[in-house]
Formats: C-alpha cells, sequence, structure tokens
C-alpha cells in the first residue's frame, strides 16, 4: 500500500480576506477570531488554529464547485510541544466525484463496481505542520 503525506512547516498566515501581504500574522502569536454568527474565538498560537480547523473538519465538506469531499479522521490529530517547535499532525480523507467509472481487478480484469458521479473515492494521507518556537 502507498502511503501519502505533506508536511506544512513554510507558511504564512493573514486575515480573512485580506488581499496582498502587507499584514501578515507573526505565527508565534495570539489570534482573534470573529466568525458571522459574532461567536468569538481565541487561539495561543498558529497550532492551535489548526487544530480548531481540524476539530472543525471531522464532520467533512463537500465542495460542490470543485466536486470534492474533504474530513479530517476523527481523533487522528495530535500535537507536539517541544522548546523550540510546535508541531500538529492529522490525517486527512480526501476525494474527488463527477465523473463515472469502472473498478476494475487488474489481475483479472473483471469491473468490481461501477462509480456513478456521485462516488467519490477517497484517499488518505497525513499532514504535519511545524512552526518553530521564537529563539529566546
Amino acid at each position: 500500500m502507498v502511503n501519502s503525506g505533506m508536511l506544512i512547516c513554510s507558511f504564512f498566515l493573514k486575515k480573512r480576506f485580506q488581499r496582498g501581504d502587507e499584514e501578515l500574522l507573526p505565527l508565534n502569536a495570539e489570534y482573534d477570531y470573529e466568525v458571522e454568527n459574532d461567536c468569538n474565538n481565541h487561539f495561543g498560537s498558529a497550532i492551535d488554529l489548526f487544530k480548531k480547523f481540524c476539530e472543525e473538519s471531522v464532520q467533512g465538506s463537500d465542495d460542490e464547485k470543485a466536486m470534492k469531499l474533504f474530513a479530517i479522521e476523527d481523533s487522528s490529530f495530535i500535537t507536539y510541544q517541544h522548546a523550540s517547535y510546535s508541531a500538529l499532525s492529522f490525517v486527512v480523507n480526501s476525494g474527488s466525484y463527477g465523473i463515472e467509472s469502472e473498478i476494475t481487478d487488474r489481475k483479472t480484469g473483471n469491473v468490481n463496481y461501477v462509480c456513478t458521479e456521485n462516488d467519490a473515492p477517497g484517499i488518505y494521507f497525513s499532514e504535519s505542520v511545524l512552526s518553530f518556537n521564537p529563539i529566546p
């Protein structure tokens, strides 16, 4: 079985709907975020923000425009705290739909399943987010 993964270690944050790179948010700062329903969220770091994203994404989402399903596997996210860095790892399940196809057994040539345009074969891959702590 092939394992897929991605390491996120070079990134920046900016305010929602902000254009350009004039007001980038520092990675090792605290963040306050107001949601449309006047609910305020406070995050102690970028890693806390990513963790909240994981928690909110367990239910999954369906991007009908891009025809993709996306979800974070429940209980897969783990945070790591070290003197020089903070990290978060989690497992994503993602798949595209919109194309009818057949799933064929490569050894026998038999069609095992016919995919409709609503079927999205989910692919699991591991993600890690790494944020270095400031040097004192």
